[in-house]
């Protein structure tokens, strides 16, 4: 066994692995993880608060899910263009055992990094952030 630096116990991670046989639920969870969406759904607050604060009043219905739509679509993208951009690097760091598991950690809620710890697959991953 190994310790994270804060003296938890956990075993290495083999991320040569990529598991198929998740759940349905499991599997989304991963991809939300790839494009942080935690995080990205605070982070649209700002255009939304940026649109409000130029119009002076509240669009209609139909404009504030177009907005929300396109937020989500645009914030996602980024978030896991992000890891695919930086998976070498990812990797490495998870086979050297320095990416720590922090509760406190807003996009650590689902898992992090889920293609560097080989929880999901580059070609999915790939997908997922041109779709």
């Amino acid at each position: 066994m190994e310790y994270d630096e804060y003296g938890r116990e956990h075993s290495p991670l083999n991320t040569t692995t990529i598991r198929t046989n998740q759940s349905v639920l499991t599997q989304v969870k991963l991809y939300l993880a790839l494009s942080r969406t935690p995080h990205g759904i605070i982070d649209m607050a700002t255009p939304a608060l940026a649109a409000l604060l130029w119009s002076g009043t509240f669009p209609s219905a139909r404009i504030v899910w177009l907005g929300i739509l396109t937020a989500f679509a645009g914030y996602t993208t980024v978030y896991a263009l992000n890891d695919l951009v930086d998976y070498r690097i990812d990797k490495k760091r998870f086979e050297k055992g320095l990416v720590p598991e922090s509760p406190d950690d807003l996009d650590s809620i689902f898992i992090r990094h889920p293609m560097a710890s080989g929880q999901l697959s580059v070609s999915g991953a790939l997908l997922w952030t041109f779709g």
